[in-house]
């Protein structure tokens, strides 16, 4: 795994997703359902928490701060076939 793979995450779904540096995730887990709405995801997926201000700014993520002012973390997902491999296999390595 490089020091700092770009990880593609997303909301509660891939229609909108970004990639963050894996070094602004934290609080990895497995979630059944997402962030955002708390839509029941397919199964248990690899989860963690990014602050909002680590998102890229200008691309559409499904999040708009309007429930509170930045910064504040945010939960997304990590979906396995928009990564690569061995990164997610290595951040798999970290859930609790």
């Amino acid at each position: 795994m490089d020091q700092d793979p770009l990880v593609t995450i997303a909301r509660d779904t891939v229609d909108a997703t970004v990639e963050v540096p894996a070094s602004e995730l934290t609080g990895y887990h497995y979630a059944s359902f997402s962030g955002g709405r708390g839509t029941r995801l397919a199964g248990r997926q690899l989860a963690a928490y990014v602050m909002c201000t680590s998102l890229p700014y200008g691309q559409y993520f499904g999040h708009s701060c309007e429930h509170g002012p930045p910064p504040h973390r945010i939960k997304v997902i990590l979906p396995r076939k928009l990564n690569d491999p061995e990164t997610f296999v290595a951040l798999q390595a970290k859930c609790r």
